[in-house]
């Protein structure tokens, strides 16, 4: 496009709009009225000069000149030679701003202040004229919940002729406010005055409220506006659904959809994503007053106790909760969400609209979700019928409470039927209420008082699911056993009785939309109610077949026995491959697969996953953060019991139960013992398996070349292992491979670990697991003191080894993430809370100094997941709540 040098005229008019009293407070300052302004755009040079009279903000007006191709070549065109008029304010750069206030204005999103700044100064034209009356403000720039506004302080109109003094206002409270405002730089509000009495303000969108435009009015140069204040005050079907449920808890409707967007131009599929980034920003600031009502709740329940004696303890235990809301993590949040439900009863009834709150932040965590699709789970047995649909019978192993498109799941519940009231219990009961929300102990609650009674061994109860994908929950008590006890023939009897009762609820309720009905059963009474796992898994099957066998007519088309561990899951696979107890096994027609086949896993729902694909693959850079989850997901779990056990039986008589309890632990008997351990640790994780997992993500790594780095806390060795070069890594906690004198003597004190390991292999005892050559125990060649493998485990932690790992990662984030013309994705895999100094927190601050080019996707299980409340609603970072394998599986599979 070629550049004209004109004199174009650009005459901004005003649309003033009156609204009624229940949206008095829209404007940014009270009592001031809120104008759109209006452009109008002349060719003064063209052979047939083209004319444009648009309103609304920068973004808009730039948007609909894209149709005017020499228009929008003028506008955005070199400065052409001034010609002043006398109502111009001042000369460009002569505007003093100097005077800046930090108001607590909700806070608008910096990088995207900054965007509308620089569409501001894209409008270059020396006779542009913008003109606010006394008592006005003008909305200069909305994007995305963000604003720019231009205020009118005097009793005179201001006229405008340059847009240089509004972008430089909007510089002036970022440069002032950001830091000042929020922890971090990525959100801010402020106002800055200028002497000649008018002000910039910069703040988040509408304050929540959407402007009413039927009494819209302009002054005697308005021309029809009608179109854009059409789009200006109308919001999508969906917002209008989301807003009328919110108003009850928030008094505040939906932003106006150009704070969403470019509107004109905006996908159906771009708004969508902005609505679902809007009901994440409300869902997590709702969060904090749910938080403040639960806790003002149970600190007025314990002002009643008057018996009990830690009563005052109590008291500023929540009082101090409350007040450092603020300054807790997400997680923290949704666990104190989850541990202040768990111990609330029932009565009095939470009010409506913490209720429908709560709801919100669940459905929003739900979306992070890897969820199974129940009817996609390969069958391991299945029964064909005549006449009728075949019955699925399946083994799948993982989280009940994931699986959708199912009719109904299992609750292992307790005789009062209300759900466990102990937050620390990681109970099937517990976990399910805790993703279902309150909703269900209340249903749960009116069902047992209708009933008069408990719940006895064997019964069962329907509920609705609430916040789960499951459509019902299916409450059921088994036998509750003394632990190592044999289960009697009643108990047996009782057990099985369980899963009839089940499948007898599940008859009646109707099935999913593609016809099926699935059935979710977990293993009941085997946790604290103590009933052997393998004993119980045959009373299941057994019981199930039964069942199929005297109703051969059921519309039940789907059963999944459910399994949570390795070890309940296998117990499983074996009942279930053995030959048939009954006659509707011997008709039954077995797989040929083994159950839920790796190699046919079932399908997966996730929203955030879908977005975070979508960053991935338009990435210019990527970093790989990798923490114990990422271990622990292909098999090197620290915190297993089992995995100890088997591997170090020779130690559990020193009191340890896991990898985790050898960190810290200081009384070996011997140096022998000692390095036994060490010996035998490090050589499981030198011979552990190659992974597909890592395979995966070091072939997708690859294809960035230069622009790609791992970065762990890991010392395992394991990328490196499956074949990443080291010139990729960086381990800042340290590395197995290398042993340190445990004095730190000095820095050249260091050695090589795997030659000693594989000569230690010979001497260590099998059954003791000790060392039994005293000469193999290392020994600091340069002190003769005590060694210890290299890792960041106190103050003798010798860094020297991993130097040139922190400068590859120091250049790396210095020639790659802060290069403005690139994207950054950081992948971040099983990053926990344990040492967020270390990834999770400098990953987060990369994001924040990003300027909008760098994003998170964080990956990993449960609340620890979830990543900053602004910084997911400015479209910055995501989470995947999952396996970790299947994770990576779903993301890079198709793209390594």
């Amino acid at each position: 496009m070629r550049f004209h040098q004109i004199q174009g005229l650009i005459i901004a008019s005003l649309a003033v709009l009156a609204y009624g009293s229940a949206t008095a407070n829209l404007a940014p300052i009270e009592g001031y009225e809120i104008i759109i302004p209006e452009w109008e755009f002349q060719d003064d040079i063209s052979p047939r000069a083209e004319k444009a009279v648009l309103n609304g903000t920068v973004q808009e007006v730039l948007v609909d000149l894209r149709s005017y191709d020499s228009l929008y070549a003028q506008v955005l065109g070199p400065e052409s030679g001034s010609t002043t008029t006398s109502s111009a304010l001042e000369e460009p750069n002569k505007f003093d701003l100097s005077h800046v206030v930090c108001h607590k204005f909700p806070l608008g999103s910096v990088p995207v202040v900054k965007d509308g700044i620089n569409q501001l100064k894209r409008i270059r034209h020396r006779r542009a004229k913008l003109e606010v009356g006394r008592g006005k403000c003008a909305l200069m720039s909305c994007e995305f919940r963000t604003a720019i506004w231009w205020c009118n302080d005097d009793d005179n109109p201001k006229t405008m002729r340059t847009f240089d003094g509004i972008a430089q206002g909007a510089e002036k409270v970022l440069q002032t406010c950001a830091k000042r405002n929020s922890p971090n730089v990525l959100r801010s509000s402020g106002q800055a005055f200028d002497k000649m009495k008018w002000s910039v303000i910069v703040r988040d969108g509408l304050d929540g409220q959407r402007i009413h435009l039927a009494n819209a009015k302009s002054d005697e140069r308005s021309h029809d506006v009608e179109g854009r204040m059409q789009i200006a005050s109308g919001g999508s079907p969906k917002q209008d659904e989301i807003g009328t449920k919110m108003n009850s808890l928030t008094n505040e409707f939906l932003p106006l959809s150009p704070c969403l967007g470019e509107v004109g131009v905006a996908s159906k599929e771009v708004l969508q994503e902005n609505e679902e980034l809007l009901l994440q920003h409300q869902s997590m600031d709702i969060l904090q007053q749910i938080l403040v009502h639960l806790l003002d709740e149970a600190d007025s329940g314990t002002d009643s106790d008057h018996d009990d004696c830690d009563h005052g303890h109590h008291h500023h235990h929540l009082r101090h909760i409350k007040d450092q809301l603020d300054d807790l993590e997400p997680p923290t949040h949704l666990q104190l969400l989850h541990q202040l439900l768990c111990v609330r009863t029932p009565g009095p009834p939470l009010p409506e609209d913490i209720l429908i709150g709560i709801d919100s932040v669940l459905q929003q965590q739900a979306s992070h979700r890897v969820l199974a699709l129940a009817g996609s789970i390969q069958p391991t047995i299945t029964l064909k019928r005549a006449n009728q649909k075949s019955v699925r019978v399946t083994l799948w192993q993982g989280d009940i409470t994931t699986l959708t498109g199912i009719t109904a799941i299992t609750n292992a519940a307790n005789s009062q039927g209300l759900g466990c009231f102990q937050p620390p219990h990681r109970c099937i009961d517990n976990v399910i209420h805790a993703a279902a929300g309150p909703r269900l102990r209340d249903e749960c609650y009116r069902v047992m008082n209708e009933r008069g009674r408990e719940l006895g061994p064997g019964e069962a109860i329907v509920t609705d699911a609430y916040c789960l994908p499951a459509n019902h929950v299916v409450h059921t008590v088994g036998p509750q056993l003394q632990r190592g006890s044999i289960p009697t023939t009643n108990e047996t009897l009782q057990l099985a009785q369980c899963y009839r009762s089940v499948l007898d609820a599940v008859e009646p309720l109707p099935a999913t939309p593609d016809g099926r009905k699935i059935v979710a059963l977990c293993g009941i009474s085997t946790g604290l109610f103590a009933y052997p796992a393998r004993d119980a898994a045959a009373v299941a099957v057994s019981a199930v077949a039964d069942w199929l066998e005297h109703h051969e007519d059921t519309s039940i088309t789907d059963i999944i026995f459910n399994t949570f561990t390795d070890a309940d899951h296998a117990v499983y696979q074996e009942i279930l491959a053995s030959p048939p107890h009954t006659s509707w096994m011997g008709r039954a027609a077995p797989t040929c697969t083994p159950p839920a086949s790796a190699n046919h896993p079932p399908l997966i729902q996730c929203d955030s996953l879908d977005r975070a694909r979508q960053w991935l693959d338009a990435a210019d850079a990527v970093i790989v953060s990798a923490g114990a989850g990422l271990s622990a997901s292909d098999g090197l779990d620290y915190t297993s019991s089992a995995l100890f056990a088997k591997n170090f039986p020779g130690f559990l008589k020193y009191g340890l139960r896991t990898l985790y309890s050898v960190f810290g632990f200081n009384s070996w008997p011997t140096e022998q013992v000692r390095w036994g351990y060490y010996f035998t640790h490090l050589a499981m994780v030198t011979s552990w398996p190659k992974s597909g997992m890592y395979r995966t993500l070091i072939s997708w790594l690859e294809r960035f070349g230069e622009n790609a780095h791992v970065r762990t806390s890991n010392a395992d060795g394991l990328f490196v292992a499956n074949g990443l070069s080291p010139e990729r890594l960086s381990t800042p906690q340290g590395s197995y491979s290398v042993f340190q004198c445990l004095a730190n003597c000095r820095p050249e004190a260091t050695m090589p670990s795997a030659p000693l390991v594989a000569d230690a292999q010979a001497f260590l005892d099998p059954v003791s697991q000790i060392l039994t050559e005293p000469s193999k125990v290392p020994l600091c060649k340069f002190c003769n003191g005590k060694m210890n493998i290299c890792v960041r485990a106190g103050h003798w932690f010798n860094e020297k080894p991993f130097e040139n790992g922190e400068k590859r990662w120091k250049q790396f984030r210095r020639d790659v993430v802060h290069r403005e013309e690139r994207t950054t994705v950081i992948l971040e895999l099983g990053v926990g809370m344990s040492t967020p100094g270390v990834l999770r927190w400098p990953n987060e601050d990369l994001v924040m100094r990003g300027g909008g080019r760098v994003k998170l996707v964080r990956v990993g299980k449960g609340p620890e997941t979830a990543v900053p409340w602004d910084l997911e609603a400015d479209g910055l970072a995501t989470s995947i709540d999952g396996e970790i394998s299947a994770v990576v599986s779903e993301l890079l599979a198709a793209r390594a």
